[in-house]
Order: C-alpha cells, then structure tokens, then sequence
C-alpha cells in the first residue's frame, strides 16, 4: 500500500513473518539502502527512520576481545539487538536519516585508547565523506572539490568493500517491484503460509506490493512500514 513519497506499506498475515524479513535485512533497491521498520501508530515526517545492520568490529586488541567489549561497543553504536562475541559482531538498529559511525575511540582497563574501525556489512551506496546513506560522495556539500576520486583515496574498510560489490556486479534494472531479495523473501513467506482462503497466500508478492517508480531518481531512497 503506497502511503506517500517514496513511503509504502507492507501487510503480513504473522508477526513472525515479518520479525524474518527484517532480520534478513537490510535490503536495497537501485544499491541503495532501504529504511524498512515495523508499523507504529506515530504521525512524523521522520518515521519510518530506523535501519539494521550488522556490524563486524575490527582492532580490538585480541586480549580484550570477549564478550563485554564486543558488548559495551555494540550498546554505544545503538540499539544492540544480537551478538557473535566470536566473530566480533553485533547487529544494531540505527536512525537511517544520521551519517553512520565509521569509528570509535575506546580506552582499555589499561587506560590506553585505541581505535576500532567498524564494517557495515551488505551496506552499498552511500557518502563516502559524510556517511550519509542519501547521496553519494560527489554530492555532498563536505566534500573538498579537489578532493581526488573515491577509488584513487585511503578508504575504511566499509567504503573499500561497498566499492567492490558496486563494481563487482552490473546494475539490476527493477522494475514494477521492490528489491529482488525483499520480494524474493516475502514471496517464500508467503508460499510457506498457503491457505485456502482466496484471498490468502495463493497471490504472489507483486500482487502483494505496490510497485517502485523504476525511473524515480536513484537518490531518492523509499521507505517502508512493515504491519502484520
């Protein structure tokens, strides 16, 4: 159900179903991210905001590597919601609309303080000077003009492997439907839910969807509310 600019509304028949679709996330369209959060009955320009990444933390010192740090890092990145202490990863859900943290500066027991850099993973398009998820680098007002082309910078290692996945695969032209893996998620949701009701489980997902403008500009960046 399309709600407004770039703001669509997606029904569920479970709320499981739909806490699956946005564990599975975060999803794209066009590379770039979408801010997909849970129906609540608020009346703001700033809702939906929130989005979920996973989050791999590299340089901490493998002497401090264990559960409270992983931890206490993963609390002051946002609204820590899982954990691998093992892999260094938490899962965190972010107000979408603010420039991501790329870094933190954390001190030891031993009182030294060093640096950890975070990686965004499945993270795509975004500013590689402020961090923005809604435009890139060479729109950005904080970009120095002489500053020289992202591929020929000192990256961090999100803006590194972001610049691989774009280049690696061409681009998917979408039309008439969401993201190729939301769709292909809810899609199987909802074949694993077939009723008998006609009205149930037997509609396909485009069915289900109201489509994207395939030629609305890329930096525009839909919303989604997800409802059960």
């Amino acid at each position: 159900m399309e709600l407004g600019p770039e703001k669509f509304q997606i029904r569920f028949q479970a709320e499981e179903d739909l806490e699956r679709v946005l564990l599975k996330g975060p999803y794209h369209f066009k590379r770039w991210m979408l801010l997909l959060q849970k129906w609540e009955p608020v009346v703001s320009e700033n809702f939906p905001s929130s989005i979920f990444f996973w989050i791999r933390i590299h340089d901490i010192p493998l002497h401090f590597w264990n559960d409270c740090t992983v931890t206490t890092i993963g609390d002051v990145l946002g609204n820590r919601t899982y954990k691998i202490v093992e892999e260094a990863k938490v899962r965190v859900e972010f107000n979408g609309l603010l420039p991501l943290e790329m870094a933190m500066d954390i001190q030891l027991p031993s009182e030294e303080i060093i640096s950890v850099e975070f990686e965004y993973i499945k993270i795509e398009k975004h500013c590689f000077t402020c961090f923005s998820l809604f435009h890139e680098e060479t729109d950005c007002r904080h970009r120095d003009l002489n500053a020289p082309h992202a591929k020929n910078q000192k990256l961090g290692i999100t803006q590194r492997l972001a610049l691989q996945r774009i280049e690696a695969r061409p681009m998917i032209t979408v039309t008439r439907t969401l993201t190729i893996e939301l769709i292909q998620e809810i899609s199987l949701l909802r074949y694993l839910r077939r009723t008998d009701d006609s009205r149930g489980m037997r509609m396909n997902a485009t069915e289900y969807l109201t489509p994207v403008d395939p030629d609305a500009q890329e930096e525009l960046i839909p919303v989604f509310y997800l409802a059960a």
